[in-house]
C-alpha cells in the first residue's frame, strides 16, 4: 500500500486531489482491496516465550534488506531453554518505501542496517536490553565491507551511517546471512493479501535460528580493496591541543581562584629555580609577590582563550578578518602585549584605568570563567547579580555575562539561605457570609473604629477636639460606609449604628472586634430586648420579636482574619 501511495504521488500525470486515477494504479489498489479478507485468518504470536520451562538464554536478532522498492527489519527473539530446545518469536518490524530522489541498492542496504539499529535501540530501551548482546544479519556484502573496513575513505552518505552504526554497536555484531534465508526480505519486495501465507514463514523467523550458532552460515571476510582501485586520500593530522595542560588540570582541581594562581606562581617559580641552577646562577626566593601572582592569572587566561577562541586568536595574529561565524565580530578584539584577547572601542583618550577602556575577553563555556566570578562574589560579600555583574565588567567582558553569572549564583548556598522565602500556611475557607451573592448591601457588615483625628470646631473661639470615625464595610460588596463618632463611649457608637442603620438598613448580621464599646453594646442591647419582651403583652411581644430580631453582633478576636477582621481593616489604612 505504500508503494501504491508513492505511485500515486509521483506519477507523471501529477494527479490532483479531485483528479480521476489512472487505470493501471486503481486496477491494483481494487486487487489490494479484494483481497483484504485475506487477513482474517492471520494471527501474530505475541507471547515472546510460549513454552513452559526455565530458559538460559535469550538474544535479540535483527535482520535488515533492501530493493528498489522499499527497505526494512525485523527483530526476533531466539530463546534457549534448559532441554536445549529453541523457540523464536517475533517481536516488531518496520518498513520504509524508497525515497523518491533514488539511492542505489547498496545505499539502500546501508539505509535498512541503519533501520535496523533504530529497530535494536527502540527494543533495548523498552525492554531494557544490552545492545551489545544484539546480532545483527544482512545479505549485502557491501555493507559488511564498508563496516569492517579500517580505513576512512567514504562519501558523506555513507560516512555519516557507518559512523552512527560502529558508536553503537562492534564490528563482530554483523553477520552476513543469505538471501533466501533473510526473512526481512518480504520488508523491502512487499506483500500482497492473497499471499498472505507467506506471513506465518515471516512471524515464524527464519528456520536456522533453530540451530546450533556453530551451524549457522558463516561468511568469509572480505579484503579491503586494493589501492588501485580506490581514490585514496591521506591527511595528515596533528593534535596541538594538550588534554593533560597543568593549567587545566589546576583549574579543574582547585575552586578558588586565589589557590590557583598561588599553585601556578609557585610552579613556575620552582621552574625558574630549576633552570637557574642548571645555569649556575642565583635562584629566586622568598615568598611570592603580586607580580607573580598577576603573571599566573594571565597564564589561565590566555589558556583559556586558545581553548575556547583558537579561530580568532589564529586570525588576529595573521592580522586577518574574523571568520563570518564568529560571535567576537561585532567586539573589534585585539591581543595585547601578554597574549590577552581585549575588546577594542572609541574611548582609548578616556581618563579611565586602562581595563576598563578594553576588558578582557572571557568565554562563557571555560572554567575559569566561572572560578573569576565566583571570586569577585565572594570578595564582594555575596552581592546580587546587577551588581556583581557590574563589578565584572570593570575589568573583563563575559559572553553571555548575565546568564553565567546567575549560573553561579543558583550553586551559592548562603545566598540560597539569605533569599529563601518562607512558605505561607494554607489560609482556611472563606466564611459563608462572605461569599453569598445577590443580597442588599451591608447585609453582612463589619464594624471598626479609626482616629483620633484632630478637628478645630467653634466658632471665634475655636478649639481643637479629638474626632473618630465609625468604619461600616459590607462583607459581599467591599462597600463602605462612615460615621463621625466624638468619642469611643458605648452611647457614641449606639448614635453611629443608629445612624447607619436608618440610611443603609438594618443589617442581618454585624462584626466587629472585642472592643469595650462593641462588647459593651452588644450586652446592652441584649438585655433591653430581654427587658423590653417582659414588660411587652403577648401581641406586642410577637411584633417586637418579629420587628428587632434579625440583626445579631459579633465580637471577635483580634487575629480572625477570614472572619472580617482582614477585610475591614485595610480600608482602615485608606
Amino acid at each position: 500500500m505504500k508503494s501504491l501511495l508513492q505511485d500515486i504521488w509521483t506519477n507523471e500525470e501529477r494527479i490532483g486531489w479531485d483528479d480521476v486515477v489512472p487505470e493501471t494504479l486503481s486496477q491494483r489498489f481494487y486487487c489490494w482491496y479484494d483481497h483484504l479478507e485475506n487477513l482474517e485468518s492471520l494471527a501474530v504470536p505475541r507471547c515472546f516465550r510460549p513454552k513452559c520451562g526455565r530458559w538460559t538464554q535469550q538474544h535479540l536478532h535483527v535482520f535488515t534488506d533492501a530493493s528498489s522498492k522499499g527497505f526494512g527489519a525485523v527483530a526476533y527473539f531466539r530463546t534457549v531453554f534448559e532441554d536445549h530446545s529453541v523457540n523464536v518469536s517475533f517481536v516488531m518490524s518496520k518498513t520504509h518505501v524508497t525515497p523518491v530522489k533514488g539511492l542505489t541498492i547498496p545505499r539502500l542496504e546501508l539505509q535498512a542496517a541503519v533501520e535496523g539499529l533504530n529497530l535494536a535501540l527502540t527494543i533495548c530501551r523498552e525492554l531494557e536490553i544490552d545492545l551489545r548482546q544484539v546480532t545483527f544479519h544482512t545479505d549485502s556484502q557491501t555493507v559488511l565491507r564498508w563496516i569492517h573496513s579500517k580505513t576512512c575513505r567514504f562519501e558523506v552518505f555513507v560516512n555519516n551511517r557507518i559512523g552512527k552504526i560502529l558508536r553503537n554497536t562492534a564490528r563482530r555484531q554483523w553477520r552476513h546471512v543469505a538471501g533466501d534465508s533473510n526473512p526481512a526480505d518480504l520488508c523491502s519486495r512487499g506483500i500482497d493479501p492473497k499471499d498472505v501465507d507467506e506471513l506465518a514463514y515471516f512471524h515464524r523467523g527464519p528456520s536456522f535460528l533453530t540451530l546450533d550458532p556453530s551451524e549457522w552460515y558463516t561468511w568469509e571476510e572480505i579484503a579491503d580493496p586494493e589501492e588501485r582501485d580506490i581514490n585514496v586520500i591521506r591527511v595528515l593530522a596533528v593534535k596541538t591541543e594538550d588534554e593533560n595542560h597543568a593549567i587545566d588540570r589546576c583549574v579543574a582541581r582547585f575552586s578558588s581562584l586565589v589557590k590557583i594562581q598561588r599553585v601556578l606562581a609557585w610552579s613556575t617559580k620552582f621552574t625558574n629555580n630549576v633552570r637557574a641552577r642548571l645555569r649556575e646562577e642565583k635562584p629566586m626566593g622568598g615568598e611570592l609577590t603580586v607580580e607573580e601572582m598577576v603573571i599566573s592569572l594571565t597564564k589561565c587566561i590566555v589558556r583559556a582563550k586558545e581553548l575556547a577562541f583558537a579561530e580568532e586568536v589564529y586570525a588576529l595574529r595573521k592580522n586577518l578578518e574574523l571568520p563570518l561565524r564568529s560571535k567576537l565580530r561585532n567586539f573589534k578584539p585585539f591581543l595585547d602585549e601578554d597574549g590577552q584577547m581585549r575588546i577594542g572601542g572609541r574611548i582609548l583618550l578616556a581618563p579611565i584605568d586602562y581595563a576598563a577602556k578594553h576588558p578582557i575577553l572571557l568565554p562563557a563555556s571555560q572554567l575559569l570563567t566561572k572560578r573569576i566570578i565566583w571570586d569577585y562574589h565572594v570578595r564582594n560579600i555575596h552581592v546580587k547579580t546587577e551588581r556583581l555583574l557590574t563589578d565584572l565588567r570593570s575589568r573583563y567582558w563575559i559572553l553571555s555575562g548575565r546568564k553565567v553569572v546567575k549560573s553561579v549564583l543558583n550553586n551559592c548556598w548562603p545566598c540560597k539561605r539569605t533569599s529563601a522565602k518562607p512558605s505561607p500556611p494554607l489560609m482556611a475557607s472563606l466564611p459563608v457570609h462572605r461569599l453569598t451573592p445577590h443580597l442588599a448591601a451591608f447585609t453582612y457588615t463589619g464594624i471598626d473604629y479609626f482616629g483620633p483625628l484632630t478637628v478645630r470646631v467653634g466658632g471665634r473661639g475655636r478649639r481643637h477636639e479629638k474626632r473618630w470615625v465609625s468604619l461600616f464595610t459590607c462583607f459581599t460588596t467591599r462597600t463602605v460606609h462612615l460615621e463621625v463618632a466624638n468619642g469611643l463611649s458605648m452611647e457614641e457608637f449606639l448614635l453611629c449604628f443608629s445612624r447607619f442603620v436608618s440610611l443603609r438598613g438594618r443589617p442581618k448580621v454585624v462584626y466587629s472586634d472585642n472592643g469595650t464599646n462593641f462588647v459593651a453594646t452588644e450586652q446592652e442591647l441584649r438585655q433591653a430586648l430581654k427587658n423590653l419582651l417582659l414588660s411587652t403583652k403577648n401581641f406586642r411581644r410577637q411584633w417586637l420579636v418579629n420587628k428587632l430580631s434579625g440583626t445579631s453582633l459579633h465580637p471577635m478576636g483580634p487575629t480572625s482574619v477570614v472572619f472580617g477582621k482582614g477585610l475591614y481593616n485595610p480600608a482602615n489604612g485608606q
